[in-house]
C-alpha cells in the first residue's frame, strides 16, 4: 500500500508530465521532497484526497494528449486542399453569423432609442445591451462627443427580459429597476440633468403601454436571436475543432436517410 509520500510524488509527478505537454514550467522531482510546499502539502492532505487527485490529473492528461493529437489530425487536413476549403467554410460562416449578431443589436438599439425620444425626449438614449439586459439613460449632451455619449450619473432604468420557458420552468421575467441617489429638488424637473425631470421621464416611461410593448417585444426577438445564433456557432465551432470526424460522421451516414437534426450542446447563453 502506497504511502501519503509516495501518493503526493504521484500527484507532483503527473502534474510535470501535464506542464511538459502544455509547455509550462515543470517542478525538479529530485528535489522535491526538501521543497516547504511539498512538506506543507504532505501534511495537510489526506490519502483519499491525494488519490481523489490522482484520479483527476490522469483524466486531465489523457484530455491533454487527445487534444495534442486532435490537433495534430486538424493541421495535416487542413494543409491539403480539401481541408484549407472547409475550414474557410467554417470560418467565413462564423464571421458571418457573428456580424449578423451585431447588426441585429445595433438595429434594435436604434429601434428603442427612436421609441424613446419619441415618446420621452430626445436626451434619452440606450447606453447598454445584452440580451438580456437592457439600460436606458439620461443623456448628458454637453459632456458627450461624436465619439463617445456621456450619461448623468444615476438617471439609468435597467431592464431585464428572462425567457426560462422549456429550462425546467415555465417562466418569462419582464423588470425594471431605476436609479436612486437620495433627496432631489422637488421644484424642479424643467432642465434635462434634474433629477425631478428624469422621474418624470420613468413615470411617462411606465404609464406608455405601447412604448413598454415594444420595448418588451424587441428584449424578447434578441434572446430568441441569441439562442439561434448560439446554437449555430456551437455547431460550427465544434466541427472547426474536430472536422474530421464531421467529415467521417458524414461519409458513414446512409444515403437512404436523412440526416439527424443536429442537438446543439449546451451553452453559456451568449455570442462569443
Amino acid at each position: 500500500m502506497r504511502t501519503n509520500k509516495d501518493l503526493l510524488k504521484e500527484v507532483y509527478r503527473l502534474r510535470n508530465l501535464i506542464a511538459g505537454e502544455r509547455g509550462s514550467q515543470q517542478i525538479d522531482l529530485a528535489q522535491i521532497e526538501s521543497d516547504y510546499r511539498f512538506q506543507r502539502e504532505l501534511r495537510e492532505s489526506k490519502g483519499y484526497e491525494l488519490r481523489g487527485q490522482i484520479d483527476a490529473l490522469n483524466r486531465e492528461y489523457a484530455r491533454v494528449i487527445e487534444d495534442k493529437q486532435r490537433q495534430a489530425r486538424n493541421d495535416a487536413y487542413f494543409a491539403t486542399p480539401e481541408g484549407a476549403a472547409h475550414k474557410r467554410r467554417l470560418e467565413e460562416a462564423i464571421a458571418q453569423r457573428r456580424q449578423a449578431w451585431k447588426e441585429h443589436m445595433q438595429q434594435s438599439i436604434s429601434f428603442v432609442e427612436g421609441r424613446l425620444q419619441q415618446t420621452l425626449g430626445p436626451h434619452w438614449g440606450v447606453s447598454r445591451y445584452s440580451e438580456e439586459h437592457m439600460t436606458i439613460s439620461v443623456i448628458d449632451a454637453a459632456g458627450s462627443t461624436l465619439q463617445q455619449r456621456k450619461y448623468y450619473f444615476g438617471q439609468d432604468i435597467d431592464i431585464w427580459y428572462e425567457d426560462r420557458t422549456g429550462r425546467g420552468m415555465n417562466n418569462v421575467r419582464f423588470r425594471a429597476n431605476c436609479g436612486t441617489t437620495g433627496s432631489f429638488e422637488m421644484e424642479g424637473g424643467g432642465s434635462v440633468g434634474e433629477r425631478a425631470l428624469f422621474y418624470v421621464g420613468v413615470g411617462r416611461l411606465l404609464s406608455d403601454r405601447n412604448l413598454v410593448r415594444d420595448i418588451r417585444h424587441t428584449m424578447a426577438t434578441t434572446v430568441q436571436v441569441a439562442d439561434n445564433l448560439a446554437n449555430e456557432l456551437a455547431r460550427l465551432q465544434k466541427e472547426l475543432d474536430d472536422p474530421l470526424k464531421e467529415r467521417k460522421r458524414q461519409e458513414t451516414q446512409p444515403e437512404n436517410k436523412p440526416n439527424k437534426q443536429f442537438k446543439p450542446p449546451k451553452h453559456s447563453r451568449g455570442i462569443r
